[in-house]
C-alpha cells in the first residue's frame, strides 16, 4: 500500500457513539439543562466553572442558550467567537462530554469491532442509522503489510477531539499480535497522528482505564481530569476566511503519495485548512508526480460536491458518490492501495 495521509472527520467516529458537530452541540445543551434542573448539585457545572473561573452563572447560562440558538453545526466555530473566559468554558464542556462518551463507549471495546455492516449509532430521534466501520476496514488493509510496523509509513490527521482511532488501534494491535498493554501503547504512540483541534490527551491506556473506572463508579468526571483534558483542546484562529495552520498539520501531508479524506463534513474552515495544506505541499513537491486526493462525500448532493471542489481548489481525483459510506468509497478506489 502506498504511503497515505488519512484525514478523519467526525463521520469516522460516529459509528462508535461519538456525535457529529450538530449532535455534539445538542448533547452539550441537553447536559447543561438536565444537570441544573431542580437546583441539584451538578458535577458538570462544577467542572466547567472550575476550569473557566471567574465565569459567572449568568455567563454560563448565556453561553449555552446562545449556543443552542446559534444556528451553526460546529462547536469549534462557536468557541472561536468567544472571549477568553467563555472559550475556556466551552473547552471544559467539550472535555467533560467527550470523556463521558469515552467512558461509556470505549469501556465496551467490542463496540469498536462490530463488523462493518453492523456498526451503528443513534441519532437524537433514536432512529438507527447504519454505518460501516472505516477503522476496521483500514486495519484489514494495514495487516497485509509485512512487517506490521509498515503502518507507520502512513500519516493520520484527525479533526476529532476523541481518541476512538487510537482506542481501536490499541485493541486491534494487542489482539492481533497478542501483545502486552505496554507494547500496544507504544505502538499507538509511535503512530504519526495529528489532532488538528487537540484531543483529550496523549494516549495512555492505563490512565484512561482509571478515568473510565472512576466515571462508571461515580457517574461523573473529576474536575481535575476535565481541566487536564481541556488544556489539550485547541482553537484555530481565523483571519477573514483564512485559518491558521500549524507546521505539524502541513507536514502530515508531506512525504506521502496520496490523501484519503474520510467521514469529513467539509466545514468551510476545515476545508480551507485542507486547501492550505494542498497548496503548500504542491509548492514543496513541484517535481514530484501530482498527489492523488480522494474524499468520501456521503449524503452530498451534486451541487454540494461542486461547491466542495470550488472551496478546495483541489483537483480531487475522486470525490465519492453521495450514496457511498467511507468503506464503500475506499473499496471503489481500491486500486490506490496496491
Amino acid at each position: 500500500m502506498r504511503p497515505t495521509t488519512f484525514v478523519f472527520g467526525a463521520g469516522t467516529s460516529h459509528p462508535f457513539g461519538f456525535p457529529t458537530g450538530l449532535g455534539l452541540i445538542e448533547q452539550l445543551v441537553t447536559r447543561h439543562r438536565n444537570e441544573l434542573k431542580d437546583d441539584e448539585y451538578s458535577y458538570f457545572d462544577h467542572a466547567i466553572r472550575h476550569y473557566s473561573y471567574p465565569c459567572q452563572y449568568q455567563q454560563r447560562d448565556q453561553f449555552f442558550e446562545l449556543l443552542e440558538r446559534s444556528g451553526i453545526d460546529s462547536i469549534d466555530r462557536y468557541i472561536q467567537q468567544q472571549d477568553e473566559t467563555l472559550t475556556k468554558l466551552g473547552k471544559a464542556a467539550l472535555a467533560y462530554q467527550l470523556m463521558a462518551l469515552e467512558s461509556r463507549y470505549i469501556n465496551n471495546s467490542t463496540l469498536l469491532f462490530k463488523c462493518e455492516y453492523d456498526a451503528y449509532s443513534y441519532q437524537s430521534d433514536s432512529s438507527r442509522i447504519y454505518h460501516k466501520n472505516a477503522y476496521r476496514h483500514l486495519w484489514n488493509v494495514f495487516t497485509r503489510a509485512n512487517p506490521l510496523e509498515e503502518i507507520k509509513k502512513h500519516k493520520f490527521v484527525t479533526f476529532n477531539y476523541d481518541r476512538a482511532f487510537e482506542h481501536f488501534m490499541f485493541y486491534a494491535y494487542k489482539g492481533y499480535t497478542n501483545s502486552t498493554t505496554e507494547r500496544a501503547e507504544k505502538f499507538v504512540r509511535d503512530l504519526p497522528i495529528h489532532h488538528v483541534y487537540g484531543s483529550l490527551g496523549e494516549y495512555n491506556h492505563s490512565k484512561i482505564r482509571n478515568q473510565i473506572d472512576w466515571y462508571l463508579v461515580n457517574k461523573h468526571c473529576g474536575h481535575e481530569e476535565v481541566a487536564e483534558a481541556a488544556d489539550n483542546i485547541n482553537t484555530v484562529r481565523v483571519t477573514g476566511n483564512q485559518p491558521e495552520v500549524s507546521k505539524e498539520f502541513v507536514s502530515a501531508f508531506i512525504g506521502t503519495d496520496q490523501i484519503m479524506i474520510l467521514g469529513f463534513g467539509y466545514d468551510p474552515v476545515n476545508t480551507a485548512m485542507l486547501r492550505i495544506a494542498y497548496d503548500r505541499t504542491r509548492t514543496q513537491k513541484q517535481n514530484d508526480p501530482h498527489k492523488y486526493w480522494f474524499g468520501s462525500a456521503m449524503g452530498k448532493t451534486k451541487q454540494e460536491k461542486q461547491r466542495i471542489m470550488g472551496m478546495t481548489g483541489m483537483d480531487l481525483h475522486k470525490l465519492g458518490h453521495q450514496a457511498h459510506d467511507d468503506v464503500t468509497f475506499m473499496r471503489s478506489v481500491g486500486f490506490a492501495f496496491d
